[in-house]
C-alpha cells in the first residue's frame, strides 16, 4: 500500500469487448486480478475501472480506424506529462517515444516508423509518465496498429499519486512488491479478441453504473503512471507490440509542445512521410530543407516505381537522422536512415544529396531473408545503379578499374555491370532483379533467365566491351 495518507479501494475491473457491428458492449467474464484506484481525497469512493477492446476495420478511413474507442488525440493530457522508458529497449526500427502523444494513427498496418515499440533482445519494458503535479484522469486509451503477432496489447498500469518525486528505489524495483509506492490500476490483455487484421485500441475508463463515483473521481489523482508493457507471446522473439497512440484523458485540452528545433516531416505526393532529424547537425538543417527534401520529394515516389513487386506496399513514413559523432556515410536499419554528419559536411556540394538517395533505394527494398537470400552486392548495386544511372548526372556515372575489378565488388562496379546488362539485354532488368530478392527467389540461374549467359559470362563481355571504346 501507499505509505501516504490517500485511501486506496480494491475492486475487481472488467473486460469487455466492443462489436464493431452491432454497437453493444459485450461483458466477459470478470478476471481474477484487483483493480487499485488511489484517490485524492480521504474515505471516497472509487468508480470501478473497465478495460473495453476492440479490433480495427481494415477497411476504415483516417483519422479512426476503430468503430467505438474515440480517435486519438493530439490534445490529451500526455502533452503535458515527461515519457521516459526507465526500463527495457526501444527498437531502433521504430520511432520514437513521442509518437505516442502526436495524436496520429499509423497510416497503414505495418508502418514502424509510426509505431514505439521494444527491442526483440527484451522480454518487456516499462514506460514512466510524470507530470509536474497530479491529474485527475478521466481516461487511459492505447492503439497498436500491425497485423499479426505485433498488434495485440499486454500490458498492466500502476499508478502513484504523491506529489514528492518518485524516488529512485521505486522505479527499479519491481512495482507489485510490497512498500514499491505503487499501485495496480488495471490490466490489459487484447489476445481473447483473437487475430488482429490492423491492429487493435483499449480504453481504460471509470463504470458508469455508479456515475456520481465517475464523475466525482474518474480513475483517480495520479501524478505517475508506469505502464508495464510485455510480449504478445514470449516464445515469439519479435512479438512486441506495436504501440501507434496512448492517450491520457484528464477533461482538458493541451496544446502539444513545439517541436524541437531540426525535427520537422515532409510530406510528400502518394501519401509518403519522411521525419527529418537534425537536431545533433544544426549546421545541415539549412540544407536539409533547400536540398534534401526536394530531392526525397522528387525521387522517393520514383524509386518506388522503379522496384515495384505485385501485393507489395513500401513503407509510407520513414526518419532520415544526422548523427554528429557517426563515422562512415549512411546506412539503412528497417526503415530508419542513419547518416553521418560529419561526411555530409564535407560533401554538401558533392555527393551527399547522391548518398540519400542510395538509402532510398534500401528502404524501398525490403528484401526477405531466407534460403535464397539476395547477395548482399546485389542489394547494394541495385542502390548504386538507381542513384549513379538514374539520378546522378552522366558525367558523374562510375568507371570501374578494369584490370583488378568484378561485378560481385558491389556499389559502383556492380551498378556499371547492371547499367551495362540493361542496356544490352534487358531494359527491365534491374526491376525484375529487384522483384524476384524482395520474394526471396533469387539465385544465380536468374541472369541466364534474364540473358541466357552467366554473370561471369556478362562479366567478361561488359570488361570486352569497355576495351573496345
Amino acid at each position: 500500500m501507499l505509505q501516504s495518507t490517500s485511501c486506496t479501494v480494491n475492486a475487481p475491473h472488467k473486460h469487455s469487448f466492443l462489436s464493431p457491428s452491432s454497437g453493444f458492449t459485450m461483458s466477459l467474464p470478470r478476471l481474477l486480478v484487483s483493480l487499485a484506484v488511489v484517490l485524492s481525497t480521504a474515505h471516497a469512493v472509487a468508480a470501478e475501472a473497465v478495460v473495453s477492446m476492440e479490433l480495427a476495420d481494415p477497411a476504415a478511413g483516417q483519422p479512426n480506424v476503430f468503430p467505438h474507442i474515440p480517435a486519438a488525440s493530439a490534445t490529451d493530457a500526455g502533452n503535458a506529462a515527461k515519457l521516459t522508458l526507465i526500463d527495457g529497449q526501444r527498437d531502433g526500427n521504430g520511432a520514437q517515444l513521442t509518437c505516442l502523444n502526436d495524436g496520429k494513427l499509423a497510416d497503414s498496418a505495418d508502418a514502424p516508423r509510426s509505431n514505439f515499440f521494444l527491442s526483440p533482445a527484451v522480454p518487456s519494458g516499462r514506460l514512466l509518465v510524470e507530470w509536474d503535479k497530479p491529474h485527475k484522469l478521466h481516461a487511459i486509451r492505447s492503439y497498436s496498429r500491425h497485423p499479426d503477432g505485433r498488434g495485440p496489447q499486454r500490458y498492466a498500469v500502476y499508478v502513484r499519486p504523491t506529489a514528492k518525486p518518485a524516488p529512485a528505489e521505486a522505479l527499479a524495483t519491481d512495482p507489485k512488491s510490497a512498500g514499491s509506492g505503487w499501485s495496480l490500476l488495471a490490466e490489459v490483455d487484447t489476445r481473447p479478441l483473437g487475430g488482429a487484421p490492423a491492429g487493435c485500441a483499449v480504453a481504460i475508463t471509470p463504470d458508469e453504473t455508479d456515475k456520481a463515483a465517475a464523475q466525482r473521481v474518474g480513475l483517480g489523482r495520479h501524478r505517475y503512471l508506469l505502464f508495464v508493457l510485455e510480449k504478445v507471446d514470449p516464445a515469439d522473439r519479435f512479438g512486441q507490440t506495436f504501440y501507434s497512440e496512448i492517450d491520457l484523458d484528464d477533461g482538458a485540452e493541451h496544446p502539444p509542445a513545439p517541436k524541437l528545433p531540426g525535427r520537422s516531416t515532409l510530406e510528400i505526393e502518394g501519401g509518403y512521410a519522411i521525419d527529418f532529424d537534425t537536431t545533433e547537425t544544426p549546421q545541415l538543417t539549412a540544407w536539409v530543407d533547400k536540398v534534401l527534401k526536394p530531392t526525397c520529394a522528387e525521387w522517393y515516389p520514383k524509386i518506388v516505381a522503379a522496384f515495384p513487386t505485385e501485393g507489395y506496399k513500401p513503407p509510407k513514413r520513414f526518419g532520415i537522422t544526422f548523427r554528429a559523432d557517426m563515422n562512415g556515410v549512411a546506412f539503412t536499419a528497417g526503415t530508419n536512415v542513419v547518416c553521418a554528419g560529419p561526411w555530409f559536411e564535407n560533401n554538401l556540394q558533392g555527393e551527399a544529396a547522391g548518398a540519400v538517395v542510395h538509402e532510398l533505394v534500401h528502404v524501398v527494398q525490403q528484401y526477405r531473408r531466407g534460403p535464397n537470400r539476395t547477395p548482399g552486392w546485389l542489394v547494394e548495386g541495385l542502390a548504386d545503379y538507381l542513384r549513379w544511372f538514374q539520378y546522378e548526372p552522366v558525367e558523374n556515372r562510375p568507371r570501374p578499374n578494369l584490370a583488378r575489378a568484378k561485378y560481385t565488388d558491389s556499389y559502383r562496379t556492380t551498378a556499371a555491370f547492371l547499367d551495362y546488362v540493361t542496356r544490352t539485354y534487358d531494359a527491365e532488368a534491374p526491376a525484375k532483379l529487384n522483384d524476384l530478392s524482395r520474394r526471396g527467389e533469387y539465385t544465380e540461374q536468374v541472369w541466364k533467365d534474364l540473358t541466357g549467359r552467366t554473370a561471369d559470362d556478362l562479366w567478361l563481355e561488359y570488361v570486352q566491351s569497355q576495351r573496345n571504346q
